[in-house]
């Protein structure tokens, strides 16, 4: 049965037989010199959340009226931020950015005072 140690007294400790596992929001880099396997754990679905007033300006012809909306955003360091961003890019989407929070609490609290749209998990 593998065991979990801390990173700092087995990684990388190939030759011990220790088998070393690292859950993650994203893949190693190939940058990264290490030998892993990545295996995608699960999936979970977001969707845009705003004001009513913003909801129904936005509505009408969804996605492509998110173009030059006004958006709040986790920060590209985040999971939720890198995947909003290639699905942006791969529909030709190019919103707004008016703020970027790493505090999710304080992201929802300038959406939900109509600071612009933002996405979650649903």
């Amino acid at each position: 049965m593998p065991r979990w140690r801390p990173p700092t007294a087995s990684w990388p400790n190939y030759r011990s037989g220790i088998t070393t596992w690292c859950l993650a929001t994203r893949r190693f880099s190939p940058l990264v010199k290490v030998r892993a396997y990545s295996h995608l754990l699960g999936e979970c679905p977001v969707a845009v959340f705003g004001t009513p007033d913003l909801a129904r300006k936005y509505r009408h012809n969804f996605p492509k009226s998110l173009a030059g909306a006004a958006f709040l955003f986790p920060t590209d360091t985040s999971a939720l931020r890198r995947s909003t961003d290639q699905y942006f890019e791969e529909q030709g989407i190019r919103p707004r950015v008016v703020g970027e929070f790493q505090d999710s609490a304080l992201l929802k609290t300038f959406g939900r005072a109509g600071a612009g749209l933002f996405v979650a998990p649903a």
